[in-house]
């Protein structure tokens, strides 16, 4: 009997910030989006329970991006819905 066991990461874009940015990596100045990384673990290639969270500003042209609290993630998110 084969136990097939691993991880998969997940990503969701939560929204886009309505200020410019410039980002550091490519000088791009443009909205960066709040993005919502899940790292899963999986039994049999399915998704069981989140293993870890985390939440980062991107810029969404290169990827290139900084962590941000679990606090800031979730009242930057409030103010795009608001703003919708």
């Amino acid at each position: 009997m084969f136990i097939i066991w691993g991880s998969k990461h997940t990503s969701k874009i939560l929204g886009k910030v309505q200020k410019n940015f410039t980002c550091n990596h490519c000088n791009n100045t443009t909205p960066f989006q709040i993005v919502k990384n899940v790292k899963w673990f999986t039994l049999y290639f399915i998704p069981v329970f989140p293993l870890e969270t985390d939440y980062r500003a991107e810029c969404p042209i290169c990827r290139y991006g900084f962590d941000i609290d679990r606090q800031r993630a979730e009242e930057l998110a409030a103010e795009i819905k608001d703003q919708n």
